[in-house]
């Protein structure tokens, strides 16, 4: 995914990537805040995932995430500052989500 973004930076276009707190705090762990902030030219912002703190080492539990993906996740998604502050004219951008896709049985 980094790649990609990567070359889509080269050719003109603004990335940002929304990670849940979780997933960024895991980030941040691994592979330190130097990860993100050697990156000056891409945002990273995190939305709630709607669960409660856990250690970091966990796993996390996959079904409880999708259903608070289902149910808490869209609204800080729209509300996100990327979002509000997109130039709608630009035709260099567009989003692209890459996200975790659930279903229930």
């Amino acid at each position: 995914m980094l790649k990609l973004a990567k070359l889509l930076h080269h050719k003109g276009f603004h990335i940002t990537f929304i990670n849940t707190e979780f997933n960024h705090r895991r980030l941040l762990k691994s592979q330190g805040h130097h990860s993100i902030s050697g990156t000056p030219s891409f945002r990273f912002e995190t939305i709630p995932d709607g669960l409660p703190s856990s250690e970091l080492d966990a796993t996390q539990d996959i079904p409880a995430l999708c259903h608070s993906i289902l149910h808490n996740f869209l609204n800080p998604f729209r509300q996100s500052p990327t979002r509000q502050t997109q130039p709608s004219g630009d035709l260099r951008s567009f989003r692209c989500w890459n996200g975790i896709h659930c279903e229930s049985g």
